[in-house]
């Protein structure tokens, strides 16, 4: 996939989001270190883990790496990425089967489907080199 400009506003947009699914929880937590930690942890797991799987003429390359998190984390809540605890990797990202399917469905993400589209492959593609299972990598949206 080729780098492509990508509106900034519509990256902003999902930092800007407020956390009301899977990850609302994180949202009452007395201290911010939980918020912090999770924060961390998906941007080592994109640093160290997820730009290997990505085109080197990715957009995720020179994407700021607060939108990185957004991005992740904003699949998350929705729950079209499981968060997995695996013992090696210590965590994993898990792309639902439907996931292109619901990007593909949601209008208000329209400007941004091809770089989440390739992000969802990337973790696909990791999952699968971390559970060694090659299925992973070919699967079809729902």
């Amino acid at each position: 996939m080729e780098s492509q400009k990508v509106n900034d506003s519509s990256f902003d947009a999902l930092l800007n989001q407020t956390w009301n699914g899977h990850l609302e929880g994180y949202l009452h937590h007395k201290n911010d270190e939980h918020v912090e930690a999770l924060i961390l942890e998906v941007q080592r797991f994109f640093e160290r883990r997820l730009v290997v799987h990505l085109a080197p003429n990715s957009i995720w390359h020179i994407s700021l790496c607060s939108r990185r998190v957004a991005a992740i984390l904003f699949l998350v809540d929705r729950g079209i990425v499981q968060r997995i605890l695996h013992s090696q990797p210590s965590v994993l990202y898990r792309p639902a089967t439907s996931a292109e399917h619901w990007l593909l469905s949601q209008p208000e993400l329209l400007p941004i489907t091809d770089p989440v589209l390739e992000l969802l492959s990337a973790l696909r593609r990791d999952v699968a080199l971390a559970t060694n299972d090659s299925n992973l990598i070919n699967e079809e949206p729902a």
